[in-house]
């Protein structure tokens, strides 16, 4: 098979909510290295560059296309990013996609956060099911259940097709009686999320299925324009779309699905009780990250994201996660209800659920130190060729202090030149920015003060990142 014929779409629009606190809305989990050296998106991005497919076509969230266009630069690697103004599940998301392309080619629909074990095994599922496309039929790619999971859709099968089976129907995640009977039964798979199909097939399912969603579509197709290596589109006429996934959408309701076993190891990642089966243990069945001690402690994930020591003593199936605002203590049995906790979390502390004390910005980072009533201090680092956009604050003044590198000063209608130690006071109202043309990070501490301290007192004049 010529796999210049598939264009890869990669859904990356995921929140990944259950890997709390890790995981959240601003930073979601296919942004973290989870597993490898590197991020999910990254080592899905780079599976397809080895393969040598047509350039991919990444969907994700506006808020995350500076993240995006980082990781995407960190592994040298060509993409289409298409930018969602808001989220409306994964079948609009992929006609979005699928009406970029102009000949009628195979399209291959990845999400961003899958751990696949061993690629070249993935890559001969994918071409064992190319005469499935061919004839013009939706492939699903599906794995036998290792355990009766609760947090995966099913798929039921019938009679062998090919390399794959016919499918019979799909099924909700089951309560853990239903995943017994389904783990037990031949005929019962996972649904991975993953699928493959010519441009054509698909549109011309989803307008059989679903017309109003591809009517939305092609109205918004219209409105979509280029903003630097980001394609937009109009948020106005998008908001239209019913919200359903490829699954209701089309799979639910076509004659043409096939289901193809994945004959390699495979996970979402999508818990932390799947990311502690699929990590490295100690010998007491231990999966540890960080600064980490522990005493007669086993079968339990313990990850330390703070700098401050966690200590377990004589604790046995325990997910626990510190983060320098959060700390998550939980069961680490697999019907746990992660989820309801996450729930409860969003309504009574929803930016705990949002954001991280450390910010990720395009040009750089902050991590707010301390805040209190009337003032904050901020840790801000700025990478070679960062620059802040040029701005004022109604509510606040700020004091900086260059703690390493050297740091370029718009203070007024002045330029000035911070060193290591030196320090500048920017009033309330006062115009100002801050760039560094270093090849090594430039350091500030920043003291705020002021009636009102959140980010969004920030009115722009410039920014060579396109923010408004």
């Amino acid at each position: 098979m010529n796999r210049n014929f598939i264009t890869p779409i990669i859904l990356a629009g995921g929140s990944g909510t259950r890997l709390w606190p890790l995981s959240r809305k601003k930073l979601p989990k296919q942004f973290h290295k989870l597993i490898y050296d590197k991020t999910m998106l990254q080592y899905t991005l780079l599976r397809l560059k080895n393969a040598n497919f047509n350039k991919p076509i990444i969907i994700c969230n506006k808020d995350h296309k500076f993240i995006v266009k980082d990781q995407i630069s960190e592994i040298d690697l060509k993409c289409d990013i298409l930018l969602e103004p808001c989220q409306k599940n994964t079948a609009p998301a992929i006609a979005i996609a699928s009406l970029l392309i102009k000949s009628d080619t195979n399209l291959l629909v990845l999400a961003a956060d899958h751990m696949i074990e061993n690629e070249a095994i993935f890559m001969k599922d994918i071409n064992s099911s190319i005469s499935h496309v061919k004839q013009n039929n939706i492939v699903i790619f599906g794995v036998k259940p290792t355990i009766p999971n609760t947090q995966y859709g099913y798929i039921e099968v019938g009679s062998k097709n090919g390399n794959g089976f016919d499918v019979i129907s799909f099924k909700e995640k089951p309560s853990l009686t239903l995943a017994k009977q389904y783990y037990k039964n031949k005929c019962f798979y996972w649904n991975s999320g993953m699928f493959f199909f010519k441009k054509s097939t698909f549109l011309n399912e989803l307008q059989k299925y679903n017309p109003e969603i591809l009517e939305v579509c092609k109205k918004t197709f219209k409105t979509i324009s280029n903003e630097g290596n980001f394609r937009t589109f109009e948020e106005n006429q998008f908001l239209k779309c019913p919200d359903k996934s490829i699954d209701y959408a089309i799979m639910e309701h076509t004659k043409n699905a096939i289901m193809v076993p994945l004959k390699t190891k495979w996970s979402d990642i999508g818990s932390w009780q799947s990311l502690m089966n699929e990590s490295k243990k100690d010998a007491n069945g231990n999966v540890i990250k960080g600064n980490v001690i522990t005493i007669n402690s086993k079968d339990s994930i313990i990850y330390n994201l703070d700098k401050k020591v966690l200590a377990t003593n004589d604790i046995k199936n325990l997910i626990i996660v510190e983060t320098k605002d959060s700390l998550l203590i939980s069961s680490s049995k697999q019907n746990s209800n992660i989820k309801s906790l996450i729930k409860k979390l969003e309504n009574e502390q929803p930016e705990k659920t949002k954001v991280f004390p450390d910010e990720n910005r395009p040009w750089g980072s902050f991590e707010s130190i301390l805040k209190e009533t009337g003032f904050q201090v901020k840790k801000i680092i700025v990478k070679p060729g960062g620059q802040l956009s040029l701005q004022t604050h109604k509510y606040r003044s700020e004091h900086w202090v260059v703690v390493s590198g050297k740091a370029e000063v718009i203070k007024g209608n002045k330029k000035i030149a911070l060193k290591m130690n030196e320090s500048i006071y920017i009033n309330k109202g006062e115009l100002h920015s801050l760039k560094n043309n270093e090849k090594d990070d430039l350091v500030i501490i920043e003291v705020q003060v002021g009636s009102y301290l959140e980010e969004d007192d920030i009115q722009r004049f410039e920014d060579k990142y396109g923010r408004e």
